[in-house]
C-alpha cells in the first residue's frame, strides 16, 4: 500500500478503501494526481474534500506551490516565475475536483466527507487526525496519510503573554499546565502509516 502521495506532498489524507478501488497507484506528478481524482470524479465520488474558508484554501495554494516548485522566497521574480504561473495553473485544476457546495464549510465537515467515503482526499494538517481517531479509523488501516516529501508544513502555534495584577500567576500557571498536558497526551493514531 502506497504510504505517501509524491506528486501532491502536501498534508493530505485518503479514503483508503475508495484509493484501493480506484486503482491505488501512488500519483509521481501533478498530472497522475489529476489522473487519480478523475477516477474518482468518474465513479461517482468526490476527488476532493475542501472546506471553503479562506485559511483551508490558503492551504491548499501553499501545498501546491510546493508540490509545483518548491518553497516560496517571496521575491518578485519568483512571484512572476514561470513555476509559480504553472502553481496557479495547476490549483486552477484542483477547483474541477471540489463539489459545488464547498463554499464556507468547515474543515470538520470536509474532513468527515473522508471519513465516510464520500470524498476520496483532503489537503488538510495534523488537527485532522483526531477527527479520523474519534470516529475510529486508523492510519493504513482506513485512511492514507501523504508525507513523504513534503516542503510545506503547517503548525498550530501558542503564545503566552505577561499579564499583570493578582489573577497573573494563577492564568499563567494554568496555560503552562494546559499545554504541558496537551503535550502529553497520546495521540489517537501512534502508528505512522509509511516512513
Amino acid at each position: 500500500m502506497p504510504h505517501a502521495l509524491t506528486a501532491f506532498p502536501a498534508p493530505a489524507r485518503l479514503n483508503k478503501t475508495l484509493f484501493e478501488k480506484l486503482g491505488g497507484n501512488e500519483p509521481e506528478t501533478f498530472d497522475e494526481f489529476n489522473a487519480l481524482l478523475d477516477k474518482a470524479k468518474a465513479a461517482g465520488v468526490t476527488p476532493l474534500a475542501l472546506g471553503g474558508q479562506p485559511w483551508q484554501e490558503a492551504t491548499m495554494f501553499d501545498s501546491v506551490v510546493a508540490s509545483t516548485g518548491g518553497v516560496v522566497d517571496h521575491h518578485e521574480s519568483t512571484l512572476k516565475s514561470d513555476t509559480m504561473k504553472k502553481a496557479f495553473e495547476n490549483l486552477a485544476k484542483l477547483r474541477n475536483y471540489t463539489d459545488k457546495d464547498y463554499v464556507g464549510r468547515d474543515w470538520k465537515l470536509a474532513t468527515a466527507m473522508v471519513i465516510k467515503g464520500d470524498a476520496l482526499v483532503q489537503v488538510i494538517g495534523d488537527w485532522a487526525k483526531g477527527e479520523f481517531g474519534n470516529a475510529n479509523k486508523e492510519a493504513g488501516r482506513d485512511f492514507v496519510c501523504s508525507r513523504r516529501g513534503s516542503s510545506a508544513c503547517h503548525a498550530c502555534s501558542f503564545a503566552r503573554t505577561s499579564l499583570a495584577g493578582p489573577r497573573s500567576e494563577s492564568a499563567s500557571s494554568f496555560s503552562a499546565c494546559s499545554l504541558a498536558e496537551f503535550e502529553r497526551r497520546p495521540s489517537p493514531l501512534v502508528r505512522a502509516s509509511g516512513p
